[in-house]
């Protein structure tokens, strides 16, 4: 049976005993002393009493207990139609709700109207604080009581009325902040997945025992993202109210955990999140409280990583990211600088990796090929996709590339007609070696589809390999670029050395050294920044394989990378 986090009490012969409009009631200590023991808890108290709210409201005030309840609803009618009022404002199921009263015709009526409602008469009181359904959890600071009163103040602005009202929202001043060290506050992203129902879109839960390092490990992975959402508005702070996870690679996202606290119903954050995350796909687990389709949120506002708070605007007009996994690890983080992001990232295609990353790329993006030179291109299986960048596009005032070259030290390349580039096999995202030496026969297993069979043919007939980048080539490449930058560049470094255990001995990679010796030398133009990935990892680093740190290194690194955009836009910021 499920824990109840809301008791709903009856007064006369309740609460206290005797009946106060007859002047037989009774102030009771006990009751009230129970009260204040259950808000310790984080369970909840409300009030549905046939009354009159004056003389009730002036007994509570008298024992110091107007402010321990919420949802206090005294007057007359019937009380079924009142509780289920109660259980909808306080956006909880009927399974977590008690209600206690002296009337079984009133415990009848209210079981009748809310179906799954938990009911009992006042011998229950005495015994409440030893139910072991009612253990809740410590709450000193009685957190959970300050969260329903801001519920409360909203319902009671909004005139008590459900579902989104635009106009009321947008007057709210409904502010979100996305927290991404979600290691910071395991705890709170815990109780998040393992309690949430109502807006729990996945339903995913982890185990009870140790549920703290199992979300440590499903979020280590470096192609995951995620984060907390912290909510606010005029009528108080709901804290850390939301949580999402995901498996990102490639371009393409999945959300696995995507829940929110009831105390966020009709706000829309989680639509607003959901788009705002670029509409992953998602599985949604049984019934939820919310669409995540619907007219556009236009009431919220975003304080993003550079600080900036605001309605539709961001620190800069564009932000292009071109690279490989880190920069597709990272763009998560960094959507809400930019009015527009273009992300230029890897693909798969029939099984081999397009390494759109390389900078052998840079003069197809700047220059698209026509003709024959396309048409040559097309032969070993490229497409027009692979070179259109923002990078070509005419540049907008406050613009900004972040680019990662971590293949160019290894990744061999071939060679037609001054246009060099390279060639991957299905399944290896190395290319340490020159695959036109191979026999078919060698070949055909990396070759499965007919279409990659016969670009490597194409291949072997009209390219030949002329080895990894070297640095001369890469000035090369960069001059044309650099000389129509936007007003920041940032170049990520590639990893000099690397281990895959924290005892493990460094294997040091002097290839990547040398192309970042051009990258720092880069750096001495105005506007150009270069973005080392061990400067956010822990010293007892060790990467997962042999090309990636964890999902919060890459967090770290994306909140640097804002910060840098902060610095040079800090115009951009007052708002």
């Amino acid at each position: 049976m499920e824990e109840i986090r809301l008791v709903i009490w009856d007064l006369d012969g309740v609460y206290w005993p005797g009946v106060l409009a007859e002047g037989t009631a009774q102030t009771d200590a006990s009751a009230a002393e129970i009260v204040r023991a259950l808000n310790r808890r984080g369970i909840i108290n409300a009030i549905c009493s046939k009354n009159e709210h004056e003389p009730v409201w002036a007994v509570l005030a008298g024992q110091g207990m107007a402010g321990a309840f919420v949802f206090a609803d005294i007057g007359f009618g019937a009380k079924g139609a009142r509780v289920a009022e109660i259980i909808e404002a306080a956006q909880l199921r009927p399974a977590c709700v008690l209600l206690i009263d002296d009337e079984p015709a009133n415990l009848a009526e209210a079981e009748r109207v809310v179906p799954g409602l938990n009911v009992a008469g006042p011998e229950l009181v005495a015994h409440l604080l030893a139910n072991p359904r009612l253990r809740g959890r410590a709450d000193e600071g009685l957190t959970r009581l300050a969260q329903y009163k801001l519920l409360e103040g909203r319902r009671v602005a909004r005139g008590g009325a459900r579902g989104e009202d635009a106009a009321f929202l947008r007057e709210s001043g409904i502010c979100v902040r996305l927290v991404s060290d979600v290691e910071a506050h395991l705890p709170r992203a815990v109780e998040l997945i393992n309690r949430t129902n109502q807006l729990n879109f996945t339903k995913r839960r982890l185990p009870e025992v140790d549920a703290e390092a199992a979300l440590r490990a499903e979020l280590a992975g470096f192609d995951m993202f995620a984060g907390l959402i912290e909510v606010r508005d005029r009528y108080g702070d709901y804290g850390l109210a939301g949580f999402f996870a995901g498996v990102g690679g490639f371009g393409a996202a999945r959300l696995v955990h995507f829940c929110f606290s009831c105390r966020l119903l009709d706000m829309g954050v989680e639509r607003w999140l959901y788009e705002r995350l670029g509409r992953p796909e998602i599985t949604v687990a049984g019934t939820v409280a919310a669409m995540l389709d619907g007219p556009a949120v236009d009431w919220i506002m975003e304080q993003n990583p550079a600080g900036a708070l605001g309605q539709g605007r961001a620190v800069i007009d564009r932000l292009v990211l071109r690279g490989g996994c880190d920069l597709s690890a990272m763009s998560h983080y960094l959507r809400a600088m930019a009015e527009e992001m273009a992300v230029e990232f890897n693909t798969i295609r029939a099984g081999r990796q397009m390494r759109r990353d390389h900078a052998a790329y840079l003069p197809l993006c700047l220059t698209p090929p026509e003709g024959a030179a396309r048409a040559a291109l097309e032969e070993i299986g490229l497409r027009a996709e692979d070179w259109h960048s923002a990078l070509a596009a005419p540049r907008l005032a406050r613009e900004t590339w972040v680019l990662s070259f971590w293949s160019d030290s290894y990744v061999q390349l071939y060679e037609r007609e001054g246009v060099a580039l390279p060639f991957l096999l299905e399944g290896d995202p190395h290319a340490t070696i020159d695959v036109t030496t191979l026999r078919e026969d060698e070949a055909a297993p990396f070759l499965a589809a007919p279409e990659n069979m016969a670009a490597w043919r194409a291949l072997c007939a009209g390219w030949r390999c002329v080895g990894t980048l070297g640095k001369d080539r890469l000035r090369r490449l960069l001059a044309p670029l650099l000389a129509r930058r936007p007003r920041l560049v940032m170049f990520m470094l590639a990893p000099e050395v690397w281990r895959n255990h924290p005892e493990q001995p460094l294997s040091h990679f002097p290839a990547a050294r040398a192309l970042n010796d051009v990258l720092r030398e880069a750096a001495a133009l105005e506007g150009v920044e270069v973005i080392d990935m061990f400067e956010f990892a822990p010293p007892d680093w060790a990467g997962p394989d042999t090309a990636h740190f964890d999902r919060a290194t890459y967090a770290r690194a994306a909140a640097r990378i804002a910060g840098v955009i902060g610095r040079y836009f800090g115009d951009s910021l007052a708002l």
